[in-house]
């Protein structure tokens, strides 16, 4: 077998839930005839897991493991490091570069990679017409993919699942009748002809012709695969701005326009991206101007290919090939309106893209990521002047000042903890954190009779045997609240391991994800006392206006938008500071809506 016939599988997932989505639809998929085992017998496969070391246990304890490795070696890359980092698309993007320069650089421009999502279904011919177009000379295929609502989608892939094999066999068509019949908010916010909500994301541009037949054009599509035409350097976009041009900077690529050729399912939770959906008919022409900021000349191109999403042949009936001549009229009216509204600046970069090179640089303020290149990074006066307002006025979570925002939150927790780790004179804690966050870590490091075993909320059913741990912490949001709260009240036996919860609330306002149905169900089971802070109306605004300033310090350097942000941003830590140093006494009377944190003792 040749070595231009190595093929590489690159899949990033991690966290319990959604390794159990992937098992259980996404890699069922792969197994397909014309997938995993027609490709098997032209390749030498390889199935990279790009995942946390808990979740490679999970995995491989799956059943669907040994089913993959009938017709692939599966192996496992890990990425604790880069899920710690609180970015989804930079964790994305930093696991498939890693993913691929795990192998030297004279093997890379040798394998052809294919690129997946541990949320993205792929039709029972995909890697068929992957393995053709390869062949017929293309470096690389990049392919559009349909958003669907996971929660109504899992009952009918489980009908679809062969009873014998758990192989799911869909072809295109039967995906799109599946998918058109359960579109989610976002892509229905998306049409072209909807007058009555709108998103305010532009990058994919719909219009559904009739019951079986979609059609798009989208700016971002997704590199499915990859033959590398050179080795990958350093990369310093997303990796939907840069792998083609950096991988493939030929523009040898071809794009699946046509769903019966490969068909790729996103599945979404209902509620994904929602704060980006409105019940107005926005300006769109403010939308596309945001546009501005981000498109590539990449992006271009790929906005003039029609996308064809079909349940059914075309018909040749007059009337359905009028209405299909009227609809992509219609796209391409409103395509050369937004066309019209970019060309008015020059094209953004993908190399330093703004939107990679900006948080680059706030997580390099930060002390992270320092071996990572980018451009407007500022170690001069400024800078260290600022570095040094933040340490010495504000603190370092969660060993802040009474200037920062989150005072009394940390305050509050890091009480209840010193009551309960200096009872005792050793201590062995489980450390649950959210997937992106562990600010106590500082904290716990300061305490020389702990001995800390940190886990991620992903995977809290990985946890085997809690009884071995003195004091067990889970520092999360509401949203990982809620599934700590159901690990906790699945289990059969009382909770014996003294518990303490800090939540740290997303919104002012969570009334979507209020944990009070999860606190009624566990004041059955445990008693907990609590340490409320009620500081939520101040939290937005400070984080907003300090974010915004950081941005246009590491971004545009905008000067007149930076006095207004650091003006707005004084403020606003002047109110908090007052708050704090009044110091006001917190009473069980303030609801559950209206707290920045909660600290819960079990």
């Amino acid at each position: 077998m040749e070595h231009f016939n190595s093929w590489a599988i690159l899949i990033p997932i991690w966290g319990d839930m959604h390794i159990k989505m992937c098992a259980n639809f996404v890699l069922p998929s792969l197994l397909a005839t014309e997938n995993l085992p027609e490709l098997s017998k032209k390749a030498k496969l390889t199935i990279r897991f790009l995942t946390t070391e808990p979740s490679s246990n999970a995995l491989a304890r799956n059943p669907i493991h040994e089913k993959l490795s009938n017709f692939a070696t599966v192996k496992y890359c890990f990425i604790d490091d880069l899920v710690n980092l609180g970015d989804y698309g930079l964790t994305l993007t930093m696991a498939y570069e890693r993913g691929i320069q795990i192998d030297a650089p004279e093997d890379q421009i040798q394998t052809t990679y294919i690129f997946l999502n541990g949320d993205l279904l792929i039709s029972n011919n995909t890697f068929k017409t992957l393995f053709q177009k390869i062949t017929d000379g293309y470096n690389a295929i990049v392919s559009p993919g349909v958003r669907v609502v996971e929660q109504e989608l899992t009952g009918i892939l489980e009908h679809k699942k062969n009873l014998n094999s758990g192989v799911i066999d869909c072809d295109g068509r039967e995906l799109v009748k599946h998918t058109l019949a359960h579109l989610h908010p976002t892509v229905i916010a998306a049409m072209v002809d909807n007058k009555q909500i709108s998103t305010s994301i532009s990058h994919q541009y719909f219009i559904q012709v009739n019951s079986e037949l979609l059609i798009a054009r989208f700016f971002l599509l997704f590199m499915l695969c990859i033959k590398p035409e050179r080795p990958l350097p350093m990369v310093t976009g997303h990796c939907d701005y840069s792998f083609i041009p950096e991988l493939c900077p030929s523009e040898n690529y071809a794009v699946i326009t046509d769903s019966d050729d490969a068909f790729l399912m996103e599945l979404a939770p209902l509620e994904q991206e929602s704060k980006y959906i409105h019940f107005s008919n926005n300006n769109a022409s403010i939308e596309v101007t945001r546009m501005q900021r981000w498109v590539t000349k990449e992006h271009m191109k790929f906005s003039n290919y029609t996308l064809f999403f079909k349940a059914a042949e075309l018909s040749e009936q007059l009337t359905d090939v009028e209405n299909l001549h009227q609809a992509k009229k219609a796209l391409s009216e409103k395509l050369d309106q937004v066309h019209t509204i970019l060309n008015l600046t020059p094209r953004v970069s993908h190399e330093y893209h703004p939107f990679w090179n900006n948080q680059i640089n706030l997580y390099k303020n930060q002390g992270k990521l320092s071996e990572r290149q980018s451009i407007n990074f500022k170690k001069g006066i400024v800078n260290r002047l600022l570095h040094l307002c933040s340490k010495y006025i504000l603190g370092n979570a969660p060993f802040v000042t009474r200037f920062h925002y989150k005072y009394q939150d940390y305050k509050n927790c890091m009480h209840t903890l010193n009551e309960a780790i200096n009872d005792a004179q050793e201590c062995k804690l489980l450390y649950v954190c959210g997937s992106n966050k562990d600010i106590f870590k500082s904290f716990f490091d300061s305490k020389r009779n702990l001995s800390v075993n940190l886990i991620r909320i992903d995977d809290i059913n990985n946890i085997t045997d809690i009884s071995s741990y003195d004091l067990i912490f889970l520092e999360t949001n509401e949203h990982g609240f809620n599934k700590f709260s159901s690990f906790m009240l699945k289990s059969t036996s009382d909770i014996i391991v003294p518990t303490i919860v800090f939540v740290d609330f997303i919104n002012a306002n969570p009334s979507n994800a209020s944990i009070t149905p999860y606190l009624s169900l566990l004041s059955r089971k445990v008693q907990f006392i609590t340490r409320k802070s009620a500081l939520a109306n101040q939290k937005l605004p400070y984080y907003k206006f300090s974010v915004k300033f950081m941005h246009e310090l590491y971004g545009n350097r905008n000067l007149l938008k930076m006095a207004y942000f650091f003006t707005a941003f004084a403020i606003t830590s002047i109110m908090v500071t007052l708050r704090n140093i009044a110091n006001p006494s917190q009473t069980d009377k303030v609801k559950i809506e209206n707290l920045s944190s909660l600290v819960l003792r079990f």
